[in-house]
């Protein structure tokens, strides 16, 4: 049975084996996807236990966020391999959980991370690892910006200190005229302090902690004032209907990650378009 997936709007070249492989029950598919310059895709992949978010440039450079919980390995190896990433310029991690960074170790050694930046606590976890001296690990703070690609700016805009928000981050990644805000934590205290001193304004919005009851309060979304949020779900659990409800007030488009399958957004200057690739074991013909 094949199993071929196509994008619409985007220029894909797809490579589709003659037999089904099965890894961890995903149907083996190659996409290599073809981006004009200063065009970027963001995919929010379908993971069963976790979040990993992968950013693509036009030049074929790649960041990932997160990198899943202990039973993602697999469909988050699978995932990567079906956008063809070979190397992972800069790997970026927002929480310390479990959830967020149990699949570090495996993609540094598979996919050549040079980079890995997170918040403190985290890079001395990292430092008494088994990382060769090659890798460059940079602890994070608040107000810290850095280049990912030539036209992609990384900002910090939170890095927790203390209590349930220790070395979590929130990051505003912008492009041409679109930004992502993508939130570490869920937290209302948090998301008061960056609305009194941060232009959140942003076209995306990454909702934290899985759709749980926590963020995305009414001040803040006024002051972010998204036009998408996107919502991980970990495997059996359904999102918060209150926060559906904060964010469907506020005329939110809701794109649930795993619900939906990998959701994927192409940025070129100040328009985007966004595309689905469902579970893949439903994207067959035969």
């Amino acid at each position: 049975m094949r199993a071929c997936v196509w994008f619409i709007g985007l220029i894909l070249l797809v490579s589709c084996g003659d037999e089904a492989v099965q890894q961890a029950g995903l149907e083996q598919v190659t996409l290599q996807v073809q981006l004009e310059e200063g065009e970027h895709l963001v995919s929010f992949f379908d993971l069963p236990d976790g979040e990993a978010t992968l950013f693509t440039g036009a030049d074929h450079r790649h960041v990932l966020i997160n990198t899943g919980g202990p039973a993602s390995w697999p469909a988050l190896e699978h995932q990567l391999e079906v956008f063809n990433v070979e190397e992972i310029d800069h790997l970026i991690i927002t929480h310390p959980g479990e959830a967020y960074a149990s699949g570090v170790e495996q993609v540094v050694e598979q996919y050549h991370v040079k980079e890995i930046a997170a918040a403190g606590g985290m890079i001395e976890r990292l430092k008494a690892g088994s990382f060769g001296e090659e890798l460059h690990l940079v602890e994070v703070e608040n107000g810290d910006e850095w280049p990912l690609f030539p036209d992609l700016q990384a900002e910090v805009l939170f890095a927790g200190k203390e209590g349930v928000v220790k070395d979590t981050l929130v990051i505003a990644f912008q492009a041409g005229g679109q930004q992502l805000l993508y939130m570490g934590t869920a937290d209302a205290e948090v998301e008061k302090q960056l609305a009194k001193s941060m232009n959140l304004k942003s076209t995306l919005l990454k909702v934290g902690d899985f759709g749980t009851p926590f963020g995305a309060w009414p001040p803040f979304l006024e002051k972010v004032d998204p036009q998408v949020a996107v919502v991980f779900l970990q495997k059996d659990h359904k999102a918060d209907e209150a926060l559906l409800e904060r964010l469907e007030d506020h005329w939110v488009d809701i794109r649930q990650a795993g619900r939906e399958g990998v959701v994927s957004f192409k940025w070129k200057g100040t328009s985007y378009e966004s595309f689905t690739l469902p579970p893949v074991e439903t994207a067959q013909s035969s």
